[in-house]
């Protein structure tokens, strides 16, 4: 035992990760039938593993499944690995007991449990581990082991949208079309009556801005759009066809800020269908000068 404790005293002065390494493996044949082999090593790497924890985690991965006892210290998937030595630096210097495996279990996400497929949808937050597509919660939480260890949070939902196959990409309005007649592109040409009928009225229709904007749509635009239909382009007070200088007057004479209401007349003064003319649908009608 002489040697052992000149070189573990050797090892423990000068912090030195292979040195200590190598004592403990000699500890390690030397008393492991005395019962008190895991508390000890535990005793010993506490002294000086909080200055070696950086180089012992620049060793992952190592060797072995996470997720099981196995002779060797780290385990063959990096980022499990990782996780679990910078919280137990022991982990990777010795073996890859129960205890290594136990943190795997708990700072591992899916790698060592069933969580995928879980419920709720892969695309959005909810307050569950995973989601309801096993490929797609597999890959998000192999990137992020909060994912299938905690709620699947907007970061997740984020990268589910970025990395699998599942998630539709989100509507973006205003499109081309008509908002209160059916056409073929999807979508329509009032970014806030898009935006209501395809993305919120009754939790959306996206059918309306990934498909057609048929008569289903047209219809709930006319019946939920304030001051849409009532006017062939918005900006075009005078009903010439053209929103030019000419509607400037009688733009500002409807002009009365915001949630004073409006009339009929002034429905094309109307940009964002809240039934009032104020400074933001005055500067949307600024922008928009001159065009047809």
């Amino acid at each position: 035992m002489f040697m052992f404790e000149a070189r573990l005293e050797s090892a423990l002065a000068c912090s030195f990760p292979y040195e200590l390494r190598s004592a403990l493996a000699m500890l390690h044949t030397t008393i492991r039938r005395t019962g008190v082999l895991t508390f000890f090593l535990r005793l010993v790497v506490g002294t000086a593993a909080t200055q070696l924890t950086a180089e012992v985690r620049a060793g992952c991965p190592g060797s072995g499944d996470c997720c099981s006892i196995h002779a060797g210290f780290g385990c063959d998937d990096f980022n499990c690995c990782d996780e679990v030595c910078s919280a137990e630096p022991f982990c990777c210097f010795l073996d890859w007991d129960g205890y290594c495996v136990s943190l795997a279990e708990e700072a591992c996400g899916n790698l060592c449990g069933g969580v995928c497929p879980g419920i709720g949808d892969c695309c959005t937050s909810h307050a569950t581990p995973g989601c309801n597509d096993g490929l797609c919660c597999d890959l998000v939480c192999t990137e992020n082991f909060a994912c299938c260890a905690g709620t699947w949070s907007s970061t997740c939902a984020n990268l589910a949208v970025a990395i699998c196959d599942v998630c539709e990409p989100p509507i973006v309005c205003p499109m081309e079309g008509d908002c209160c007649d059916f056409n073929f592109t999807g979508g329509c040409d009032r970014e806030f009556c898009c935006d209501l009928i395809c993305n919120v009225l009754d939790g959306g229709d996206e059918f309306c801005c990934r498909g057609k904007w048929d008569d289903i749509c047209a219809r709930k635009a006319r019946e939920h759009c304030a001051n849409i239909c009532e006017c062939e382009a918005f900006g075009d007070l005078n009903g010439d066809g053209l929103h030019d200088l000419r509607d400037v007057a009688a733009n500002q004479n409807c002009f009365g800020g915001q949630g004073a209401a409006i009339g009929d007349e002034c429905a094309c003064a109307d940009y964002d269908s809240d039934d009032d003319a104020d400074l933001a649908d005055f500067r949307a009608f600024q922008s928009s000068l001159g065009q047809r």
